[in-house]
């Protein structure tokens, strides 16, 4: 029989998988971290504007919240800092005719974090941790099945060469929809299983973003925060991203279509962006330094077909217990949708990391534990 490749198999290396590595590092086991795209993060993406290192666009999550104790343990760690989300001024209302109040006294997320340079230097530095050799990109896994004598067979392809890897374990740090539609098992999972991991929707997987960077965040000058919820659209709800100090003004909106509209509007979708930032914020907001859209739904790593209508409430996550049958076989999940209180959100991936690094490591010790008793 080949011998083991690695102790241990993550798949994903979002935030929950790099933050399980690091976990399963510090505990000794040999690990491989495998990752599908060519940059680590999943969900999260940060991209820098002009050069600045403390002026970043985060295109997927943008925001901690104080009672986050794992991300606040996590940002000390790795010697990041934040600072309050911007929240000072009137917010500005749009009705489902176009018409506009900026009167409104109201700040949709005081209180909220950012991490200064950008969400994306939380994957840095936990890839500045892992050690050399650990983390593959562009590789990525079609199978897994039980090997005949002992270990688990996992399969995929890197580029266009395939390979095959052997481990005592498998985490899958990735979400459920995505583990069930891209990756074979053999022997194949019960029916009833992937239809609950199937209906789990995979957040904010269907929704897009709306960049636009100015040279200064002239809003703060009207007495505007910046913040906007607009039943007009196309940006449903919009935000000061701004970095701290503000040395360029950034303002970020979510897309309120679905993506089959936004695949219908084709590039008019940007230009119908700032124009509702003008209508909203004065002529200086048409003609930004900079303007992107980030369309989450196009994303094959992180949405499936059943991901492209943008949920209107956050979901009821958790781990469902049937999971546990087939981490007997060493094949485990993590994930920010498995969370038992905080799916979906940034605390959530490290939510299920924690827990899935748990029950694995118990799962090992009982394997090493079987291997004694039967020498």
């Amino acid at each position: 029989m080949k011998s083991i490749d690695a102790d241990i198999v993550i798949v994903g290396a979002g935030l929950s998988g790099l933050a399980a590595a690091t976990e399963l590092n510090a505990q000794g086991h040999d690990l491989l971290l495998l990752e599908a795209r060519e940059r680590p993060g999943g969900r999260i993406l940060s991209r820098h504007v002009a050069g600045l290192d403390d002026a970043a666009l985060d295109l997927g999550p943008s925001w901690v919240w104080p009672e986050n104790d794992r991300m606040i343990k996590l940002i000390d760690e790795l010697g990041l800092r934040t600072f309050p989300q911007f929240a000072e001024g009137r917010l500005v209302f749009e009705d489902q005719r176009g018409l506009i109040r900026r009167d409104l006294e109201l700040a949709t997320m005081a209180g909220a974090l950012r991490i200064e340079g950008g969400v994306g230097k939380l994957i840095d530095r936990l890839c500045d941790k892992l050690p050399e050799g650990n983390l593959h990109l562009g590789n990525k896994i079609e199978g897994i099945a039980t090997s005949a004598g002992a270990g688990l067979i996992v399969t995929g392809s890197a580029g266009d060469k395939e390979f095959s890897l052997l481990a005592n374990a498998v985490l899958l740090a990735l979400p459920p929809r995505l583990v069930v539609e891209s990756i074979s098992f053999e022997p194949r999972l019960a029916e009833a299983l992937t239809d609950k991991l199937a209906a789990i929707p995979t957040w904010m997987a269907g929704h897009a973003k709306f960049v636009a960077v100015y040279e200064k965040p002239f809003w703060r000058e009207l007495g505007l925060s910046g913040d906007v919820i607009s039943h007009f659209g196309p940006l449903a709800e919009i935000h000061d991203a701004s970095p701290n100090p503000p040395t360029l003004g950034i303002l970020f909106g979510f897309i309120g279509y679905d993506a089959e509209a936004r695949g219908q509007f084709g590039e008019k979708l940007h230009q119908l962006a700032l124009e509702q930032l003008e209508r909203i914020f004065g002529y200086k907001a048409a003609n930004p330094l900079e303007a992107m859209i980030w369309d989450w739904s196009k994303e094959r790593e992180t949405a499936t077909q059943r991901d492209h209508a943008p949920l209107t409430q956050h979901p009821h996550y958790g781990f469902p217990a049937s999971l546990l049958q087939i981490e007997g076989n060493g094949i485990f999940f993590a994930g920010s949708e498995l969370a038992a209180t905080s799916g979906g959100f940034l605390e959530g991936a490290l939510e299920a990391a924690g827990a899935a690094c748990h029950r694995l490591e118990a799962f090992l010790e009982r394997q090493k534990a079987s291997a004694v008793t039967s020498s």
